[in-house]
C-alpha cells in the first residue's frame, strides 16, 4: 500500500475534525481524536479496495486509549527504545501536514500552561496502519525491518554538507531580519512628506449646499392650515 493511500484516508477524516464549524455534517465531538477515528475508520471500505481484509476487525480489536496503542504497537515491531524517536517522528510526517498540525496544537497549549493529546492521538492512528501493514507481509520483509530497526537505532550524526547548510540558513535568516528590522525603525519620510503636502479641504467648499424648503416644497394645500389647527 501507498503512504498517499493512509494520508488520503486520515486527511478526509482529519479534515472533518478540524473543521472548525465550517462543514455542514460535522465530525463528532466529545472524545478524543483516536477514539473518533476508529468509530469512523471501523466503517470505512477503502483499505478493503486495496488489499488490507479485515482491516475494520484490526481496528475493533485495537486498544481503548492512544498509549496503549502505543505500546501495543512498539513492541508487535519490536522497536527498541533508542529507534522510537526517530521512528515516531517519521510516522508523524507521513500523515499530509496533519502531524505538524498536531504538534502546533501542542505547542499553543503550552504557552498557556496546558497540554494537548492530539499529537499522541494522531500516532496511535498512524502507528495502528503500520500494524496491520506489518501482519500482513511480515514474512516478506522481515529482513529488510532488521536493517531498519538497526538504522533508527543508531546515533543521529549530521552529515557535513548538513552542517554547511545550516549554518547557510541561519545567516540568511538573521540577515533577513536585520533588512526587516531597519525596514520598520526607519523614518516615513515620504509618508511625512505626503502629510504636509496634504490639506485638507475646507467644510465651506465641500458641502454642497442644502437646498431651501421654500423652493424645493410643494405647493400647501389649500386645507392645509385648516387641518394642523385640530391636529395641534
Amino acid at each position: 500500500m501507498a503512504p498517499s493511500v493512509i494520508a488520503e484516508r486520515f486527511g478526509a477524516w482529519a479534515a472533518e475534525y478540524f473543521d472548525g464549524g465550517q462543514a455542514l455534517w460535522a465530525a463528532p465531538r466529545g472524545r478524543g481524536a483516536y477514539a473518533l477515528w476508529r468509530a469512523i475508520a471501523t466503517h470505512d471500505l477503502t483499505p478493503e479496495f486495496v488489499g488490507l481484509a479485515r482491516f475494520e476487525t484490526h481496528l475493533c480489536d485495537a486498544p481503548e486509549s492512544a498509549q496503549d496503542a502505543i505500546v501495543r504497537v512498539a513492541s508487535r515491531l519490536e522497536l527498541h527504545r533508542e529507534a522510537m524517536e526517530t521512528y515516531f517522528h517519521q510516522m508523524l510526517t507521513t500523515m499530509g501536514g496533519w502531524g505538524q498540525h498536531a504538534r502546533y496544537k501542542l505547542w499553543h497549549a503550552g504557552l498557556g500552561g496546558a497540554s494537548d493529546e492530539t499529537i499522541t492521538n494522531f500516532l496511535a492512528i498512524r502507528l495502528l496502519w503500520e500494524e496491520v501493514l506489518f501482519d500482513r507481509h511480515a514474512a516478506q520483509i522481515e529482513s529488510q525491518w532488521e536493517k531498519v530497526r538497526a538504522e533508527r537505532a543508531s546515533p543521529v550524526l549530521p552529515r557535513a554538507s548538513l552542517v554547511v547548510d545550516e549554518i547557510l540558513q541561519e545567516a540568511w535568516e538573521r540577515a533577513s531580519q536585520h533588512v526587516l528590522a531597519e525596514a520598520m525603525t526607519a523614518p516615513c519620510i515620504a509618508a511625512r512628506d505626503s502629510r504636509l503636502r496634504f490639506r485638507r479641504p475646507s467644510a465651506l467648499t465641500c458641502a454642497p449646499k442644502a437646498p431651501t424648503r421654500a423652493r424645493n416644497r410643494e405647493p400647501e394645500h389649500p386645507d392645509a392650515s385648516f387641518l394642523r389647527v385640530f391636529s395641534a
